[in-house]
């Protein structure tokens, strides 16, 4: 049986699996922070954020499974992007796992929710980790996007 192992990566490790499989027709560049808001505005104070970049791999082969990333924007809260789990390992529970160190980081830092702008084929994964959905939301490349928030328990 495969062993999985989290650990903390960086942007380029990341950003490398959202092109090739999350983001493969993105026309827009793959930044670091991304400066929509939880409203699903453009706004330039989420430039000031900072951001946090997980992976999962598989023990044996050391391959990456999946990544994530979690971006602190103080005020405007704290943000889980790009989740992305490779197609043979889903409903592992990876992708729980990739979401939890989101949530973990959060906290730590004093946050009391969290909120994602999933794709409608990330939704329901969201949903099953506890995220509710506030509002759908259109104009963003890939099709409609929802936004959604976790309320952190203590």
């Amino acid at each position: 049986m495969a062993e999985y192992q989290l650990e903390e990566t960086d942007f380029m490790t990341v950003k490398e699996y959202w092109s090739r499989y999350l983001w493969p027709e993105r026309k827009s560049a793959i930044e670091e922070v991304s400066w929509v808001d939880r409203n699903g505005e453009i706004n330039s104070e989420m430039q000031k954020a900072k951001s946090y970049f997980w992976c999962i791999k598989d023990i044996t082969t050391n391959n990456i499974l999946g990544v994530i990333s979690g971006t602190d924007a103080g005020a405007l809260g704290f943000r889980s992007r790009g989740i992305w789990v490779h197609e043979s390992y889903r409903h592992l529970g990876l992708g729980k796992q990739l979401i939890e160190a989101v949530i973990k980081k959060a906290s730590l830092l004093g946050h009391k929710s969290i909120w994602t702008m999933p794709r409608n084929t990330a939704l329901r994964f969201y949903e099953k980790v506890g995220f509710k959905e506030k509002k759908m939301i259109e104009g963003f490349e890939f099709g409609p996007h929802h936004i959604a928030e976790y309320e952190i328990k203590d």
